[in-house]
């Protein structure tokens, strides 16, 4: 049986540390009286994960960057090329960071994509795109994504109602865009409008126990 001369403490099971002080075991592990299974750790780790997308970002950026200067040097399109990498690091970062928790990854990247949408817009001679379509398409394909995952993976309701509202009031904003007559197609807004207010009313009318709940629980009311 092992044993650890620091805590005086006999330790069942196989182990390398003392689950208590960390410290070096003696003696021999006994693997039938293991109490708990051994969990072997991820294959690869969210940092791991980060420093690769980090490096294939770089090196995209780096060769895209020699091309450039020797194939067109007086046309700089690696700098899009660039632009682009950057973007899809940060939306695969955030991906990475947040992989434990579906909703509130959905929910972030539904505010950067249509963030990045804008930038791009104006970076571009802003034709309007990101207001037309990215946003209220966006915000739709995340209410239905969050519904049906919440169904797939059997999430409580409390833990869906809470992100479900925060999309739904994100999603009445093209309201102000529609009012205002800075969009040149309207429709995908009205129907984007249409869907987080009748998203909205759902929930406050039938899911307002589970608002509550949330609410006192997040913000210690």
């Amino acid at each position: 049986m092992l044993f650890c001369n620091s805590c005086k403490v006999h330790i069942l099971g196989e182990r390398q540390r003392c689950p208590l002080c960390g410290g070096a075991l003696t003696g021999e592990g006994e693997p039938d009286t293991q109490l708990y299974p051994i969990v072997p750790p991820p294959r690869y780790s969210r940092h791991f994960l980060l420093r690769l997308i980090s490096f294939v970002v770089i090196a995209g950026i780096a060769v895209s960057t020699a091309v450039n200067a020797i194939v067109s040097p007086g046309v700089w399109w690696s700098l899009f090329v660039s632009a682009g990498l950057i973007c899809s690091w940060l939306t695969l970062a955030v991906a990475v960071s947040k992989r434990s928790h579906i909703l509130k990854n959905i929910a972030w990247q539904l505010f950067l994509i249509t963030v990045l949408a804008v930038l791009w817009d104006l970076a571009t001679g802003w034709r309007g795109w990101s207001l037309d379509y990215v946003l209220p398409c966006s915000c739709m394909a995340s209410m239905g994504s969050m519904y049906i995952l919440s169904k797939i993976l059997k999430i409580p309701a409390r833990e869906l109602v809470f992100y479900l509202i925060l999309d739904s009031v994100y999603g009445v904003i093209p309201i102000i865009f529609v009012l205002t007559g800075l969009l040149h197609t309207a429709i995908p807004s009205i129907l984007c409008i249409m869907v987080s207010v009748i998203s909205i009313a759902a929930i406050l009318l039938f899911e307002w126990r589970d608002i509550k709940e949330v609410i006192i629980r997040k913000f210690h009311v």
